[in-house]
């Protein structure tokens, strides 16, 4: 999951023209305001529920979707 997540987030920064030095705040706040999702939501989705937490595989594979589709909503917007 968290490779998942840090590729999602490692694309975003490039899409939305952010250095790499970007820290977890600036992404959240960018990618709400540019999809209009909640901050807390967008925070979850990139940054997880934190360790110990694990996933089955059909939890991964929603995972690895619903990352997609935020990642198409900043491109898109």
């Amino acid at each position: 999951a968290e490779q998942l997540r840090a590729g999602a987030r490692d694309r975003l920064v490039r899409r939305l023209g952010m250095g790499l030095d970007t820290g977890r705040a600036g992404l959240v706040d960018a990618v709400s305001v540019r999809t209009r999702r909640d901050a807390a939501a967008v925070d979850a989705l990139l940054y997880g529920a934190g360790p110990g937490s694990v996933l089955d595989d059909a939890s991964l594979v929603r995972l690895a979707g619903d990352l997609d589709s935020l990642i198409s909503e900043v491109a898109d917007s």
